[in-house]
């Protein structure tokens, strides 16, 4: 089974630049996507933190500074091999509010993703 396998959520095949840091540490890691759904996204990158590690995600337009969302998640999964470097992130929004930020982006992404 792969890890696509297990999702709750499909994702769409899109690329956007993303800011991840792991929680504790105070390095920022500047990565780009693979995919993006409503329950997660694939993150690429050469150091990826061991599974189960509690992060957050900064997600949103690169030209509104005052729009992005810092999400907390987790490490679902890493995978380093010749196809893919990285991890897969699930979203753990802490509240309701934070939910319904998190949407509209996810929606936003998508309607990009459908118009291009």
């Amino acid at each position: 089974m792969t890890d696509d396998d297990k999702r709750k959520h499909e994702r769409k095949t899109l690329e956007v630049t993303v800011d991840w840091q792991e929680l504790g540490k105070e390095d920022v890691i500047w990565s780009s996507t693979g995919d993006v759904g409503p329950g997660g996204l694939k993150i690429r990158t050469l150091t990826p933190p061991e599974e189960g590690t509690a992060v957050v995600v900064v997600l949103g337009p690169a030209e509104q500074a005052d729009a992005l969302l810092r999400i907390p998640a987790r490490v679902a999964w890493v995978r380093m091999d010749d196809d893919f470097c990285g991890m897969g992130i699930a979203f753990e929004p802490s509240d309701d509010t934070e939910q319904v930020a998190l949407d509209e982006l996810l929606k936003q992404l998508m309607e990009k993703l459908n118009s291009a």
